[in-house]
């Protein structure tokens, strides 16, 4: 169970582990630039995303397409979609059962890996709209529901 601290933060057991889990967003870009982070669990003191950094996980926007990301000590995948249009409301899904993670964006399949290693229990808070380290391009603009 994940508890909400302000609408931005949470934490709990919420994808970690190597357990199976299920990630459904709705989401309406303003626009599409940049690293626009949507929703994401991890992150290090230093700059940047990468697995040395304590990172695990993120959904966001790079440029006009949408990635879910992942990487630990063990290794990094990722998954992206064809580009998205700006001012219209956006659903998706990503899924991960045994070692298969997939994403779904309206309805549609993207695309699948089996590279995403096990994740390792962390105590990092799970970001909603934003992350830190990318500064104040990191920020998602539009909502997210």
């Amino acid at each position: 169970m994940a508890n909400a601290d302000s609408g931005s933060n949470a934490s709990g057991n919420v994808l970690d582990n190597d357990s199976d889990f299920f990630l459904e967003v709705w989401f309406y870009p303003r626009s599409t630039g940049g690293g626009r982070h949507i929703i994401g669990r991890g992150g290090g003191n230093k700059s940047g995303w990468a697995p040395y950094d304590g990172h695990n996980w993120h959904l966001l926007m790079e440029k006009d397409c949408l990635y879910f990301q992942f990487a630990s000590d063990k290794g990094f995948g990722e998954i992206k979609s064809t580009p998205v249009a700006s001012n219209n409301w956006h659903y998706v899904t990503v899924r991960r059962t045994g070692n298969m993670t997939e994403m779904w964006w309206n309805g549609v399949f993207v695309g699948s890996s089996t590279a995403m290693p096990i994740l390792p229990a962390i105590r990092d808070r799970i970001r909603i709209g934003g992350h830190t380290s990318k500064g104040s391009t990191g920020y998602f603009d539009g909502f997210i529901q």
